[in-house]
């Protein structure tokens, strides 16, 4: 099963999130529950890393990729805007994986927001 913890501030800010496990659905190259969810989050990771420029050293410690694992916290410093539009694109990114939630069951993916 894949686990997501999503940590958010008192005002419903996204400051970061884990992504650890695997879903199970099928064999390991073939399960498009893990393929649904690496797409979801890598490309919301990818777009806000253009957002906040992951070139600056603090923000390139925000997202660690192992086997199983992604971890992403946000970086300090971000203007109101920056801010505004990385936690659009990790809302979105929650969406997503609650949408396939819902489509394949509690049994390969939990959501924890």
């Amino acid at each position: 099963m894949i686990k997501v913890n999503v940590q958010r501030s008192s005002d419903g800010v996204i400051t970061g999130f884990k992504v650890s496990g695997h879903a199970g659905f099928a064999e390991y190259g073939e399960d498009i529950v893990c393929s649904a969810v690496s797409a979801i989050v890598l490309t919301a990771v990818g777009y806000a890393e253009s957002v906040y420029n992951p070139k600056d050293e603090k923000a390139k410690r925000c997202f660690t990729e192992e086997s199983g694992e992604v971890n992403w916290h946000c970086p300090k410093g971000l203007s109101g805007e920056t801010q505004k539009i990385v936690n659009t694109v990790f809302d979105a990114m929650v969406y997503g994986l609650k949408q396939i939630c819902e489509n394949y069951g509690n049994k390969y993916l939990v959501v924890i927001d």
